[in-house]
């Protein structure tokens, strides 16, 4: 038995079905969104160019950020990071109160 499940409140405990629902709907809303920031990305191969050699810099173009794929880019980097956090959350609900003990 994990020691922190034993220091939980009980309210704190008998919520963390609620919040973990609440974490999967939004783990599963957020991937939706990552798969059409992704799907409406357009496919350009100017990222490979570190691969070969090629001189694309950070601050090639000033503007980039401005334009729709810089906006979308934007949008993909912030819903993964998003992601990420509320996997890792999901997991610690998930450690700190197994299922198993509700």
């Amino acid at each position: 038995m994990f020691l922190a499940a034993a220091t939980v409140p009980q309210w704190v405990s008998s919520s963390f079905p609620y919040i973990r629902l609440v974490l999967l709907i939004l783990m599963v809303l957020l991937s939706v969104v990552m798969i059409v920031a992704v799907m409406t990305q357009d496919a350009n191969s100017s990222g490979l160019g570190a691969v070969s050699g090629g001189t694309d810099s950070f601050f090639g173009q000033k503007s980039k950020g401005k334009t729709f794929e810089g906006t979308m880019k934007k949008v993909t980097v912030g819903v993964a990071i998003s992601l990420v956090v509320i996997c890792l959350l999901f997991c610690v609900t998930q450690i700190v109160y197994p299922a198993s003990m509700s």
